[in-house]
């Protein structure tokens, strides 16, 4: 009795290990990049001409939602800022402004859009008699 006890708090220790990540082989050093995907640093933003503290805040966001910024990363986002004719700059500004980590064209352009519940042009006495009737 004794031995099966043992084998099934064995088998939830591997259940565990798995299922959540736990495996010494998968865990990573808190902190730790991989070393052949490096982090833009705060002075390869200013010499890509972008505001020393624009980069600043938009690197300490991105390294609160643990997504650091790769040189992949940072082209993919200048991608989309330049979709949505945004400058680098002033991507980043709107991505800490809102707490972004990433840049969707769509949810700057879904904001220029036409208000659909603008009622300034709607003629509320249409259909109405002088008298106040329908």
């Amino acid at each position: 009795m004794e031995h099966s006890a043992t084998a099934r708090a064995v088998a939830s220790s591997l259940v565990n290990l798995f299922l959540f990540g736990l495996c010494p082989e998968t865990k990573r050093t808190p902190g730790k990049q991989p070393a052949d995907n490096p982090t833009m640093s705060l002075d390869a933003l200013t010499s890509l001409g972008v505001d020393r503290q624009v980069a600043q805040d938009f690197l300490t966001l991105r390294k609160a939602k643990r997504a650091p910024l790769t040189k992949s990363a940072y082209d993919g986002l200048c991608s989309a800022w330049a979709q949505a004719g945004l400058s680098p700059e002033a991507g980043m500004r709107v991505c800490v402004q809102r707490g972004w980590q990433g840049f969707d064209p769509e949810w700057i352009s879904k904001g220029k859009q036409a208000n659909r519940h603008d009622l300034s042009t709607m003629n509320y006495g249409a259909g109405v008699s002088a008298d106040g009737r329908f």
